[in-house]
């Protein structure tokens, strides 16, 4: 069981993303392997700019940032829930997509060689 992607077969331009995230910016979306732009239609839908061929594996994933913390906790700062979960979410993050098989090594050290979505 995938904790941090889904493949779907090409069937429209609309799919779900069944898996948690801490921000759009981390949810990537690949047509037989290649990014591709899409913008969000909901909390958990988002719309492909371009209509997949048929046949085509449409996958939506989720890659958390590694380079950085989310959260930052200063000396003598008191840490609220917020910030505990969001930081211990990133890591538990970061588990469930290493153990679904890590993203293209390159899209791990460089995240910007994924699309952004579409304005």
């Amino acid at each position: 069981m995938s904790h941090a992607s889904i493949k779907y077969a090409a069937s429209g331009r609309t799919y779900a993303v069944p898996f948690p995230y801490i921000s759009k910016s981390h949810v990537v979306v690949t047509v037989d392997e290649t990014p591709v732009l899409f913008s969000w239609a909901s909390e958990h839908t988002v719309t492909l700019v371009v209509q997949p061929r048929s046949g085509a594996v449409v996958e939506v994933g989720r890659i958390t940032p590694i380079p950085s913390r989310l959260v930052d906790f200063a000396d003598s700062s008191v840490p609220t829930e917020d910030k505990l979960g969001q930081s211990v979410t990133q890591l538990l993050y970061l588990v469930q997509e290493n153990a679904d098989g890590a993203p293209s090594p390159a899209c791990v050290s460089d995240p910007s060689c994924l699309l952004p979505e579409s304005a």
